[in-house]
Protein backbone atom coordinates (compact mmCIF):
# COMPACT_ATOMS: atom_id res chain seq x y z
CA UNK A 1 0.00 0.00 0.00
CA UNK A 2 3.00 2.65 1.29
CA UNK A 3 4.73 1.96 -2.66
CA UNK A 4 1.46 2.17 -4.20
CA UNK A 5 1.00 5.29 -2.63
CA UNK A 6 4.22 7.18 -3.20
CA UNK A 7 3.65 5.81 -7.28
CA UNK A 8 6.04 2.71 -6.74
CA UNK A 9 4.03 0.13 -8.78
CA UNK A 10 7.19 -2.21 -9.03
CA UNK A 11 8.10 -2.58 -6.12
CA UNK A 12 4.17 -2.76 -5.23
CA UNK A 13 3.39 -5.93 -7.29
CA UNK A 14 6.59 -7.58 -6.06
CA UNK A 15 5.55 -6.92 -2.78
CA UNK A 16 1.93 -8.00 -3.39
CA UNK A 17 3.44 -11.18 -4.97
CA UNK A 18 5.03 -11.77 -1.92
CA UNK A 19 2.29 -11.03 0.70
CA UNK A 20 0.12 -14.06 -1.86
CA UNK A 21 2.97 -16.07 -1.81
CA UNK A 22 3.11 -16.08 2.35
CA UNK A 23 -0.31 -16.46 2.47
CA UNK A 24 -0.43 -19.57 -0.04
CA UNK A 25 2.35 -21.26 2.36
CA UNK A 26 0.58 -20.27 5.28
CA UNK A 27 -2.76 -21.89 4.07
CA UNK A 28 -0.93 -25.23 3.04
CA UNK A 29 0.43 -25.02 6.84
CA UNK A 30 -3.05 -25.02 8.16
CA UNK A 31 -4.68 -27.35 5.83
CA UNK A 32 -1.89 -29.73 6.87
CA UNK A 33 -2.27 -29.32 10.79
CA UNK A 34 -6.18 -30.27 9.60
CA UNK A 35 -5.03 -32.83 8.27
CA UNK A 36 -2.95 -34.33 11.07
CA UNK A 37 -5.22 -33.12 13.53
CA UNK A 38 -8.33 -34.96 11.45
CA UNK A 39 -5.72 -38.22 11.41
CA UNK A 40 -5.44 -38.21 15.04
CA UNK A 41 -8.60 -37.72 16.19
CA UNK A 42 -9.67 -41.03 13.89
CA UNK A 43 -7.19 -42.90 15.45
CA UNK A 44 -8.18 -41.89 19.07
CA UNK A 45 -11.74 -42.81 17.50
CA UNK A 46 -10.44 -46.10 16.23
CA UNK A 47 -8.53 -46.40 19.82
CA UNK A 48 -11.92 -45.87 21.97
CA UNK A 49 -14.16 -48.05 19.32
CA UNK A 50 -12.03 -50.81 19.98
CA UNK A 51 -11.39 -50.90 23.50
CA UNK A 52 -15.06 -50.86 23.41
CA UNK A 53 -15.56 -53.91 21.04
CA UNK A 54 -13.12 -55.60 23.23
CA UNK A 55 -15.01 -54.85 26.37
CA UNK A 56 -18.56 -55.57 24.74
CA UNK A 57 -16.29 -59.24 23.40
CA UNK A 58 -15.22 -59.85 27.17
CA UNK A 59 -18.61 -59.45 28.68
CA UNK A 60 -20.00 -61.81 26.50
CA UNK A 61 -18.12 -64.68 26.99
CA UNK A 62 -18.40 -63.75 30.34
CA UNK A 63 -22.20 -63.88 30.27
CA UNK A 64 -21.75 -66.98 28.06
CA UNK A 65 -20.32 -68.65 31.30
CA UNK A 66 -22.68 -67.70 33.67
CA UNK A 67 -25.67 -68.70 31.73
CA UNK A 68 -24.25 -72.21 31.24
CA UNK A 69 -23.86 -72.09 34.80
CA UNK A 70 -26.72 -70.89 35.72
CA UNK A 71 -28.36 -73.73 33.52
CA UNK A 72 -27.34 -76.63 35.21
CA UNK A 73 -28.45 -75.18 38.92
CA UNK A 74 -30.87 -76.30 40.88
CA UNK A 75 -33.34 -73.43 42.84
CA UNK A 76 -31.32 -74.76 46.09
CA UNK A 77 -28.10 -74.88 44.83
CA UNK A 78 -25.76 -72.58 47.30
CA UNK A 79 -24.18 -70.75 43.76
CA UNK A 80 -27.26 -69.29 43.07
CA UNK A 81 -26.62 -66.08 45.32
CA UNK A 82 -22.71 -65.98 43.52
CA UNK A 83 -24.53 -66.29 39.92
CA UNK A 84 -27.00 -63.17 41.44
CA UNK A 85 -23.63 -61.46 42.23
CA UNK A 86 -21.61 -62.23 38.85
CA UNK A 87 -25.31 -60.89 37.35
CA UNK A 88 -25.07 -58.00 39.05
CA UNK A 89 -20.86 -57.35 38.32
CA UNK A 90 -21.83 -57.85 34.68
CA UNK A 91 -24.78 -55.66 34.53
CA UNK A 92 -22.82 -52.84 35.76
CA UNK A 93 -19.60 -53.35 33.69
CA UNK A 94 -22.37 -52.86 30.49
CA UNK A 95 -23.31 -49.73 32.17
CA UNK A 96 -19.79 -48.58 32.25
CA UNK A 97 -19.17 -49.34 28.67
CA UNK A 98 -22.64 -47.89 27.56
CA UNK A 99 -21.15 -44.89 29.54
CA UNK A 100 -18.06 -45.18 27.51
CA UNK A 101 -19.70 -45.18 24.28
CA UNK A 102 -22.35 -42.26 24.97
CA UNK A 103 -19.24 -40.16 25.64
CA UNK A 104 -18.13 -41.41 22.25
CA UNK A 105 -21.20 -40.64 20.87
CA UNK A 106 -21.00 -36.74 22.07
CA UNK A 107 -17.59 -36.76 19.89
CA UNK A 108 -18.32 -38.98 16.72
CA UNK A 109 -21.53 -39.47 14.40
CA UNK A 110 -20.29 -43.33 14.00
CA UNK A 111 -22.02 -44.39 17.65
CA UNK A 112 -25.89 -44.50 16.46
CA UNK A 113 -28.91 -44.50 18.81
CA UNK A 114 -29.32 -47.71 17.75
CA UNK A 115 -26.73 -48.83 19.97
CA UNK A 116 -27.85 -47.51 22.52
CA UNK A 117 -31.17 -48.84 22.71
CA UNK A 118 -29.38 -52.64 22.23
CA UNK A 119 -26.96 -52.29 24.77
CA UNK A 120 -30.64 -50.49 26.94
CA UNK A 121 -32.57 -53.79 25.90
CA UNK A 122 -29.56 -56.03 27.32
CA UNK A 123 -29.27 -53.99 30.55
CA UNK A 124 -32.64 -55.03 31.27
CA UNK A 125 -32.36 -58.45 30.53
CA UNK A 126 -29.30 -59.00 32.27
CA UNK A 127 -31.64 -56.64 35.21
CA UNK A 128 -34.56 -59.72 34.85
CA UNK A 129 -32.08 -62.19 35.08
CA UNK A 130 -31.00 -60.67 38.20
CA UNK A 131 -33.74 -60.70 39.89
CA UNK A 132 -34.99 -64.22 38.59
CA UNK A 133 -31.92 -65.38 40.32
CA UNK A 134 -32.72 -63.57 43.27
CA UNK A 135 -35.73 -65.74 43.46
CA UNK A 136 -34.28 -68.54 42.92
CA UNK A 137 -35.48 -69.58 39.44
CA UNK A 138 -32.36 -70.59 37.23
CA UNK A 139 -34.68 -71.42 34.21
CA UNK A 140 -36.36 -68.09 33.71
CA UNK A 141 -32.76 -66.90 34.34
CA UNK A 142 -30.81 -68.69 31.74
CA UNK A 143 -33.59 -67.05 29.33
CA UNK A 144 -33.00 -63.61 30.45
CA UNK A 145 -29.47 -64.35 30.42
CA UNK A 146 -29.99 -65.42 26.71
CA UNK A 147 -31.50 -63.00 25.55
CA UNK A 148 -28.99 -60.33 27.23
CA UNK A 149 -25.99 -62.72 25.34
CA UNK A 150 -27.78 -61.97 22.20
CA UNK A 151 -27.87 -58.36 22.98
CA UNK A 152 -24.11 -58.20 23.59
CA UNK A 153 -23.52 -60.00 20.43
CA UNK A 154 -25.64 -57.56 18.30
CA UNK A 155 -24.26 -54.06 20.58
CA UNK A 156 -20.53 -55.80 19.52
CA UNK A 157 -21.63 -55.88 15.85
CA UNK A 158 -23.01 -52.62 16.13
CA UNK A 159 -19.46 -50.96 17.42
Amino acid sequence: RQNLQQGKKQQASKSGKMSEQDLRNMLQQLQQLKKEFSQKQKQEFTKEFNRASGDLLRLSQEQEKLMRQTQNMSSSSPQMGQAAESQQQQKQQLGRIADQLYQLSQKTFFVTPEIGQVLGKTMNSMQRALQQLEQRNSRAATGQQARALGGLKIGRAHV
